[in-house]
């Protein structure tokens, strides 16, 4: 049996479970049900209100970021950001910044290889075939489907499709002030930084004795 049909063959014995309805009359089980709803919510409210001051946070610790940037001419890397107010402890994080980037869509990216070049994104393109046409010739393609001469051109060209994503080049981030890496001479860093738009994340939030 060649690979493909044997594939095949596997996914027919797999067994879908579908839950059945079990009724129970629980009091103890009602009740931590019941508090679990509570505190649930109380987790989502709060939450939320966590989201809300974390891109506060975030907002602020990147315009240190761009600020490092522009007085040292080079990426600064994790940030240690101590904050006080005066009166009371100050409290420190560390802002950190990946080398990884939200997947773009088409216009994004010609958009921005037209303004900042060809190293900034990258285009990469995946082959796939085309399930119904690899069904329908299913027995020629276990003998080598391109040798073959039984199935239609037009078939063949189609068999395969080509799909392609695009992406911030890795690395970008430490580079945008590098001499020929954007098209630009002279980039504002944080207009670049938000078109990238690298992972940020804050840790080891603490009051510093």
């Amino acid at each position: 049996m060649g690979i493909i049909k044997n594939a095949k063959e596997k996914a027919k014995k797999e067994k879908t479970v579908s839950g059945k309805l079990v009724e129970v009359n629980d009091k103890n089980l009602h009740k931590d049900l019941k508090e679990y709803t509570k505190l649930q919510a109380e987790i989502n409210e709060k939450q939320a209100q966590l989201n809300i001051h974390y891109n506060n946070i975030k907002t602020s610790a990147k315009d240190f970021l761009v600020k490092e940037y522009n007085k040292t001419k080079s990426f600064p890397g994790t940030l240690q950001v101590n904050v006080s107010n005066g009166k009371e402890k100050p409290i420190g994080f560390q802002f950190i910044t990946s080398d990884k980037y939200a997947a773009l869509d088409e216009d994004t990216f010609k958009e921005m290889k037209k303004s900042y070049g060809d190293k900034l994104v990258e285009e990469k393109t995946s082959y796939l075939f085309d399930n119904k046409l690899l069904e329908k010739h299913i027995n020629v393609i276990e003998k080598m489907f391109e040798k073959e001469k039984s199935i239609p051109e037009d078939d063949k060209e189609n068999l395969i499709k080509a799909k392609s994503s695009y992406n911030v080049t890795k690395g970008s981030v430490k580079k945008i002030l590098e001499k020929s890496f954007l098209k630009s001479k002279s980039p504002k860093v944080d207009e670049v930084i938000d078109d990238i738009n690298p992972t940020f994340s804050i840790k080891s939030v603490n009051e510093i004795e």
